[in-house]
């Protein structure tokens, strides 16, 4: 889901320097009774986030508006491609400001490993940049490990019996602190539970079965800043229908009140 500000912050500073912790192979398509996503955002807050999709079901744009508060890129175009199994294989990411100019791009490509998950991904034609993903008995990701011989930088994600990704973690040189934690799921589909580690790269998936109703974000220090709620309606396939969020900042005890998200959907 759409997790607002600091969804956006963290998955921008996860991807420059980047939440269903899930299964996917990398085929990005929802079970034969679930909808895709076409699009999701608010006119109010002047960011709506579009989608289409192949005759199978791909994934193949994915446009994300930034609403006018993230100023440093106003929408990220993605534009993915698909080998015969219905692999992604590459992903073009370009960084566009309020001018409509391309601030920068990047080429994403992916490898697989024997099992057909997603093994790594790199910055084409740079394989030295390739970060490799691991991933526990049950298949969902654990660990993003950053271009390093000494594996001393990663992204670290733990999960509930449902499947859903409760604590989210960085370790960079010699210290490991929490990114996100306290979260709170409904027993909803989420819209991108099949996205895995694309939704992650495209800054929306919150790697889940579920989605979030409820989180707090940490600093490096493990201090809470702040925490995230979410009042959401469905739709009758069980989906998020609206969303809308309320931030409180722990330092100032303030109230943040956004203007209800809405998804929009087809549904097969």
């Amino acid at each position: 889901m759409y997790q607002k500000l600091s969804f956006l912050i963290i998955c921008l500073i996860i991807f420059i320097s980047n939440q269903s912790c899930n299964k996917s192979d990398g085929n990005v398509t929802p079970d034969g009774q679930g909808c895709n996503l076409l699009s999701n955002g608010s006119q109010a807050n002047k960011a709506i986030s579009t989608f289409t999709y192949d005759s199978h079901n791909h994934l193949i744009t994915a446009n994300i508006v930034f609403p006018p508060y993230v100023t440093f890129v106003h929408r990220r175009m993605h534009t993915l491609e698909y080998n015969v199994q219905g692999q992604v294989i590459k992903m073009f990411q370009e960084h566009i400001d309020s001018l409509d100019k391309v601030v920068y791009s990047s080429d994403f490509r992916f490898e697989y490993d024997n099992s057909g998950k997603i093994s790594s991904f790199y910055y084409h034609p740079d394989t030295s940049s390739r970060h490799r993903l691991k991933y526990d008995t049950k298949g969902r990701l654990t660990h993003i490990y950053l271009p390093s011989r000494l594996d001393n930088q990663y992204y670290r994600h733990e999960y509930d019996d449902n499947d859903n990704c409760t604590k989210s973690y960085t370790y960079s040189g010699d210290k490991e602190y929490m990114n996100q934690g306290e979260s709170v799921f409904d027993d909803k589909k989420s819209p991108y539970e099949n996205w895995g580690v694309l939704g992650w790269l495209i800054g929306l998936n919150i790697l889940s079965k579920n989605n979030l109703t409820s989180y707090s974000i940490f600093n490096s220090d493990g201090v809470k800043i702040g925490t995230y709620t979410c009042d959401m309606t469905y739709n009758e396939k069980g989906y998020p229908a609206t969303a809308t969020y309320t931030y409180e900042d722990h330092k100032t005890h303030t109230f943040t009140y956004y203007a209800p998200d809405t998804l929009k959907y087809n549904c097969q």
